[in-house]
């Protein structure tokens, strides 16, 4: 574009109103913002909303300037907007309709967050396809554990099946260290061995409860107290969680 100029016209469609939008030459808008352009040679598609929503993938498919997201805004578009069925939007875009239900799927399934992840192209798509697996309110937290230890598509697989099989009060510890939940599940260590190392850390726990001195709980600001006091709270909780967890497999007798 810098060397020598526009070469080929970017393609726009008469949407909803009297706006127009690009169909095909996104490269071509961003080199033109980019070296301040005054202005483009514009094609005005002639067809309708439907049509210029399917040549949008057509166009943009061909040169691979299209992410398989993109690809399904444009089809949710098509199936909630325009109204048109699975099979009609196969056929209008020349696929086969399990391709289209499928990216659907996917699309439908995530949440804001993860999508905005994956517009930026912080995420590729098949972490999204995992991260859908998963309900819309838990994805957040599960793609902060992604980003923040920089998963790749196989730990974020095997994470969203840990989170997905276990209990509810057990998800966050996992996700506050995934790398570490994926490294246990990963050992198989035996049921036996599991049950020792946990009743070893309860019994560090308790014994560092009971020996704790009442001088060391008057001495704390009033602050202080207030962060010991809702820290205790959410150990409660879980505790209760494991609790319940626990009577549900052994019995009410547990």
């Amino acid at each position: 574009m810098a060397t020598y100029g526009q070469m080929t016209p970017v393609v726009a469609g008469r949407f909803e109103g009297n706006g127009y939008e690009p169909i095909d030459g996104f490269k071509r808008l961003r080199a033109a913002a980019r070296l301040d352009m005054p202005k483009l040679e514009v094609r005005v598609f002639a067809g309708n909303v439907r049509a210029a929503k399917a040549a949008m993938i057509h166009l943009n498919s061909r040169a691979k300037t299209i992410s398989e997201l993109e690809k399904g805004l444009v089809i949710r578009s098509l199936h909630r907007g325009e109204k048109l069925s699975q099979t009609q939007i196969a056929v209008l875009l020349g696929r086969h309709k399990s391709w289209v239900c499928r990216i659907l799927s996917v699309v439908e399934r995530l949440s804001d967050e993860v999508t905005e992840h994956l517009r930026l192209g912080l995420v590729n798509m098949t972490v999204g396809r995992e991260l859908a697996r998963l309900p819309r309110g838990n994805q957040p937290e599960a793609l902060r554990a992604v980003v923040e230890y920089n998963l790749t598509s196989d730990e974020t697989a095997r994470l969203v099946r840990l989170v997905s099989n276990e209990p509810a009060w057990a998800r966050r510890g996992i996700l506050r260290s995934p790398k570490e939940a994926l490294e246990k599940s990963r050992s198989g260590k035996p049921p036996a061995r599991r049950s020792a190392k946990i009743m070893e850390r309860l019994l560090k726990m308790e014994i560092w409860l009971a020996t704790t001195p009442p001088a060391a709980l008057k001495e704390l600001s009033a602050s202080d107290a207030k962060r010991v006091l809702s820290a205790l709270d959410r150990i409660e909780s879980v505790f209760g969680g494991i609790r319940e967890s626990l009577r549900e497999k052994g019995g009410a007798d547990v």
